[in-house]
């Protein structure tokens, strides 16, 4: 072998490792035991008391029965009972992925229910697999109404949407899925009789450290498991998968820049939804962020929340309380989108030199560690 034909072979074989780095690390990715750490916390205004913190261990042993439902693997810190004053110190040591905030009636009624919420599910920043928040009210004690108006069932609501957020489906799907099995079973129940379809739409488990029964929203099947979702689709058109290359091939020219690069990979994950009337209420995008909200179950049609959707200044009092990304985030979105070694990849990839499959696992890497937001 000549010398100039072996700097070739050595040439050729750093860019191939350089480019199996990233798959392999992919792979191990979506294989891997990482999982969500979780806290939940009691919140009232000023003062805990003892039984407080039992109130606390029953919402956070129904959210573990809840996750094995999932199936997904998490470790959950110790709950108790904390005030507002105290949760502000808490925001700035926190070490969880994930806060669950209970309020007291007390505070329930002056934040969330005087602005028509059950509840909410938000998450901010890019990374999907850290600062997310649930917030929901423990006012249902005394209300004698449909499963779905109590805390245990909102509860299961908001941390459907969290697992969803977590896996990585789309921000529309993640309000769109959990959203119709809620309709599905206020469609069975307006019926006033036990339909066979809401079997397939809540179960009972029980608590272990409650010995209660709780009746909660039946988990979503494709959800089940530890496994995450594909951010790009299997069965993309070949027409398409050729117009993302001519794209591909601009940006490697730098004929259009990173943010419109992204934008076009972004409408193959999530396209843009038509929002109808109940979306408008549901859903709110942020600047760094998005809230999926629980309305108050109403005993009649409140025309005035589809007048009056849901907006950012109706949530202005519970945004105090949502997890903030952190600043290692934050610095991590400044900094350029696209490392080399992709680059190179969409190089080869305009030049068909590789194969599909391998340029889109190059954006799926992108996705799940954050670099570029997607979803």
């Amino acid at each position: 072998m000549n010398r100039k034909k072996a700097i070739t072979n050595i040439s050729l074989m750093i860019v191939i490792i350089s480019m199996m780095a990233p798959i392999a690390l992919s792979e191990s990715f979506a294989q891997s035991e990482q999982q969500p750490v979780w806290q939940l916390l009691y919140l009232k205004e000023d003062l805990c008391r003892n039984n407080d913190d039992q109130v606390a261990d029953g919402y956070a042993d129904l959210t573990t029965k809840y996750f094995e439902l999932y199936e997904l693997s998490n470790l959950g810190k110790e709950a108790y009972c904390i005030t507002v004053s105290e949760y502000a110190n808490y925001k700035e040591t926190m070490e969880v992925d994930l806060v669950i905030l209970v309020f007291d009636d007390i505070m329930g009624e002056k934040i969330l229910q005087s602005n028509d919420l059950d509840g909410i599910y938000a998450h901010m920043g890019n990374e999907r697999l850290t600062n997310h928040t649930i917030i929901l009210c423990d006012c249902s004690t005394d209300k004698l109404s449909f499963e779905s108006a109590l805390t245990p069932w909102i509860l299961s609501h908001e941390l459907s949407h969290f697992v969803l957020s977590y896996k990585g489906y789309s921000k529309s799907n993640i309000q769109e899925i959990i959203h119709s099995i809620e309709n599905e079973y206020s469609e069975c129940v307006q019926v006033f009789h036990v339909d066979a379809n809401c079997a397939s739409v809540k179960i009972t488990t029980r608590g272990d450290l409650t010995a209660r029964d709780y009746i909660v929203m039946t988990p979503y099947k494709p959800a089940v498991g530890n496994s995450l979702i594909n951010y790009i689709s299997d069965d993309i058109g070949s027409n398409t998968i050729e117009l993302q290359r001519e794209i591909t091939n601009l940006w490697v020219t730098g004929a259009i820049d990173d943010t419109a690069f992204v934008a076009t990979i972004k409408h193959l994950v999530d396209p843009p939804i038509e929002k109808n009337f109940d979306d408008v209420a549901y859903f709110l995008e942020m600047e760094n962020g998005f809230i999926i909200s629980e309305l108050v179950k109403k005993t009649e049609t409140d025309w005035q929340e589809y007048l009056n959707p849901l907006e950012e200044e109706t949530l202005q009092p519970l945004l105090d309380y949502i997890v903030p990304p952190s600043e290692s985030q934050t610095e991590l979105d400044e900094q350029d989108q696209f490392p080399h070694w992709f680059k190179t990849r969409a190089l080869l990839w305009t030049e068909e030199k590789i194969s599909d499959d391998v340029f889109f696992n190059g954006i799926e890497h992108l996705a799940r560690s954050g670099t570029i937001q997607l979803s």
